[in-house]
């Protein structure tokens, strides 16, 4: 990157995520998978997954489940500029 690493306060992101409840809209996207993956580890209670990609959810899904990670998941196929489908 041409720069240092940048070093993270994990104490500190386990006490922000640790028990809360996460919503994380373009869940199946490159970005969004990679930060759901690493937010899975700071033992957040639940993760909202949001995406228009029903196949890309299913996968992910899957994929933490299989983690064997104790994580409650909760899979939408919406479009998040539809307001009626976020209010539901």
């Amino acid at each position: 990157l041409g720069r240092e690493s940048i070093k993270m306060d994990e104490g500190s992101i386990i006490s922000e995520f640790l028990g809360k409840r996460i919503l994380v809209t373009g869940a199946a996207g490159s970005i969004g998978s990679e930060i759901v993956r690493q937010l899975q580890s700071y033992g957040p209670s639940q993760l909202i997954l949001v995406d228009q990609s029903e196949t890309g959810l299913f996968d992910l899904e899957a994929e933490l489940v299989n983690s064997k990670k104790i994580v409650a998941v909760n899979s939408y196929v919406a479009d998040v500029t539809n307001p009626s489908k976020m209010e539901s």
